[in-house]
């Protein structure tokens, strides 16, 4: 008997993560075996960095916090590049960043959590997943990379948290779902305290001058 704060959650417990399914069921993650992902021992020789699947087999990712005992900070460059099989990621608190090109090309990954310990999101990071629809990004965020949810077809929504510092050239270029703010013929991403704080684009091809929001941050 699993109780889950709320649909949107995924939660953990003694080594298991769960969250609702759409259909209404639990689902439920046993961490112990993504114990088969690969590890690289970082240069500190106080930290992990997963570098790819090893002989993990499953579609469902809940990356550890600790292996070998030490912490796991980072998701290595090209970790899971190409992968047709994964369809949900779940990043500990331990991870601060998510390396270049990690999840590039993963066709069939579905939905991603990104908690508040994340504090870059690499270049061309989630590139071409066509099937991406829920990204859940924490604020704590601080980099967004050029290219980092570029063709990400699928994705409908999502909120650009407070703590944003820098985001790259492109980052969202052709979420064609993704559904924006729109004011004044320019459409923006935000979150709830500032809808206006990403201005990704114009509603419309004939617009001849633009009045950009007091409050947009990024363009």
């Amino acid at each position: 008997y699993y109780y889950v704060a709320s649909e949107s959650d995924v939660n953990y417990d003694g080594g298991k993560y769960w969250s609702y399914a759409e259909n209404g069921t639990i689902n439920v993650w046993d961490t112990a075996k993504c114990s088969d992902l690969s590890f690289r021992l970082n240069a500190d020789g106080r930290s992990y960095t997963v570098y790819g699947m090893g002989e993990y087999t499953e579609t469902d990712i809940i990356i550890p916090e600790r292996y070998n005992g030490l912490p796991v900070k980072e998701i290595g460059w090209y970790a899971f590049f190409g992968n047709k099989t994964v369809k949900n990621v779940v990043i500990p608190n331990s991870v601060n960043s998510i390396g270049r090109f990690a999840f590039y090309g993963c066709n069939e990954l579905e939905s991603v959590v990104i908690p508040a310990s994340v504090k870059t999101i690499g270049s061309n990071a989630f590139y071409d997943c066509i099937s991406l629809e829920s990204v859940k990004l924490a604020d704590g965020v601080k980099t967004i990379g050029e290219l980092a949810f570029f063709n990400c077809s699928s994705l409908k929504k999502l909120s650009i948290p407070e703590s944003v510092e820098e985001i790259g050239e492109q980052a969202l270029a052709n979420c064609t779902a993704l559904k924006h703010n729109e004011k004044d013929g320019l459409k923006y991403l935000g979150n709830e305290t500032n809808k206006y704080l990403y201005l990704v684009g114009t509603s419309s091809t004939n617009i001849t001058s633009v009045n950009i929001d007091i409050n947009c941050e990024f363009i």
